[in-house]
C-alpha cells in the first residue's frame, strides 16, 4: 500500500504545478533526478523478494537478510521525502508560501530563543 501511495503522490504532484514540471522534466535535469524514483522502485523490489523469502529462512533458523526490509523502508523513506523536498523548495504550501514568508519575525525568534528554548536546554542538562 506503501508503494500505491507513493507512485500516485509521485504522479500527480508534477501535473498540480507547472513549476514542479518544469523541475523535474526539464532535459538538463530530467536525467539527474531519475536515479530518485528508479532507486525507490528497486528498493520496494528489494523488499518484496526479501520478505517473500524470509519465512522460509526463518523456519530454518537461518536470520541472514532479516535486516533488509527494514533497510529498505528507511531509504524508501529517505528516498521519498528528497524527491518531495526538491520538488517543493523554496515553498512550504504549493505555489503559496515559502520558507522566508513562513519564518518568524527576527525580534519574535529571539524572545522564543530566550523565554523558550534556552530554558529548555538548561533544564535538561541539569536533571
Amino acid at each position: 500500500m506503501a508503494g500505491v501511495g507513493i507512485a500516485a503522490i509521485s504522479l500527480v504532484t508534477p501535473f498540480i504545478s507547472t513549476r514542479i514540471f518544469e523541475k523535474w522534466f526539464a532535459v538538463n535535469y530530467f536525467f539527474l533526478l531519475m536515479p530518485i524514483p528508479l532507486a525507490t522502485l528497486g528498493l520496494f523490489f528489494i523488499a518484496d523478494r526479501t520478505l517473500r523469502r524470509l519465512p522460509s529462512r526463518l523456519s530454518s533458523g537461518n536470520e541472514y537478510g532479516a535486516w533488509v526490509p527494514f533497510a529498505c523502508a528507511v531509504g524508501v523513506f529517505f528516498l521519498s521525502f528528497h524527491g518531495l523536498a526538491y520538488s517543493l523548495f523554496p515553498h512550504l504550501v504549493l505555489d503559496k508560501i515559502d520558507v522566508w514568508q513562513a519564518a518568524s519575525h527576527h525580534d519574535s525568534l529571539v524572545v522564543i530563543f530566550w523565554g523558550v528554548d534556552l530554558p529548555r536546554i538548561f533544564r535538561s542538562n541539569v536533571t
